[in-house]
């Protein structure tokens, strides 16, 4: 595959991938055009008169925040498989390649989650109306950041810390794929980059647990909870690891190894 430098449309750039994502892409050497909220994408043409190069790819990375508690259950996840559908039915008249974040969930297959169905549905139609190469659908794994304090583990932890309580934690044995959000992004880069399409997992292929994520933060007391709150019982978890990686994908682990290397 030949490595090109795209000129990328960005939905979504303000969220945490999408501003992760836009750094690397930029310091990549792509040309970047962040795409507004409001952008209308069932009436809006894209013309080349004020365009110095055509864009080739949109990427969206809008979506329900999963820091949001009940994302999983909202039924707002539905508006956006119809959003996703225009802006495909937008890609495919203006030529440009579509990628877009599924999800390591769709590997659970409970359509009952109204997180997982519609990723699966979207997923469903792209696979329908596009060709294979005009879209590149990409299974992000647990991302996670520190910095970022996500996903909401993390999140909790520092807040633990700055309380100087002790974290209540379930599961502290439960394994996933983590991978530090701007590694993720790298990836996303090369398969951008040497023209990837179709359906890709983005992980770091290799599953640790929620105790050894939360043992790299420092000054953390970790405490087991007795009771599962109401909301914690409706959470969906895939334990497996990313397997439908790029072949080269090791490369791209810097932060994540780094983190979990750290003392």
């Amino acid at each position: 595959m030949s490595k090109v430098s795209p000129h990328i449309l960005l939905f979504g750039g303000s969220g945490f991938l999408g501003r992760v994502l836009h750094r690397e892409l930029l310091q990549a050497g792509a040309k970047i055009s962040l795409v507004p909220r409001e952008f209308d994408f069932v009436n809006q043409e894209m013309t080349s008169n004020h365009m110095e190069v055509k864009p080739s790819v949109l990427i969206s990375t809008a979506w329900i925040s999963n820091r949001s508690k009940g994302y999983l259950y909202d039924i707002e996840n539905f508006r956006w498989v119809e959003k996703h559908i225009e802006i495909s039915l937008f890609c495919f008249r203006n030529n440009l390649k579509l990628v877009i974040p599924g999800t390591c969930l769709e590997y659970v297959g409970q359509l009952d989650v109204p997180y997982i169905a519609s990723k699966s549905q979207l997923l469903s139609y792209l696979q329908s109306n596009l060709p294979s190469e005009a879209f590149l659908w990409i299974r992000f794994f647990y991302l996670f950041s520190q910095d970022e304090r996500r996903p909401r583990l993390i999140a909790d932890a520092l807040n633990s810390i700055e309380k100087r309580i002790p974290l209540q934690v379930r599961c502290t044995e439960t394994k996933h794929d983590f991978i530090e959000v701007r590694d993720a992004a790298m990836q996303t880069v090369k398969m951008l980059f040497e023209q990837y399409h179709g359906i890709w997992d983005v992980g770091s292929g290799q599953l640790r647990s929620n105790n050894e994520l939360l043992s790299k933060i420092e000054n953390l007391e970790i405490k087991s909870a007795a009771e599962e709150l109401t909301f914690e019982k409706q959470q969906v978890l895939w334990s497996g690891a990313a397997t439908k990686l790029m072949t080269d994908y090791s490369h791209f682990l810097t932060y994540t190894n780094q983190f979990f290397s750290s003392i």
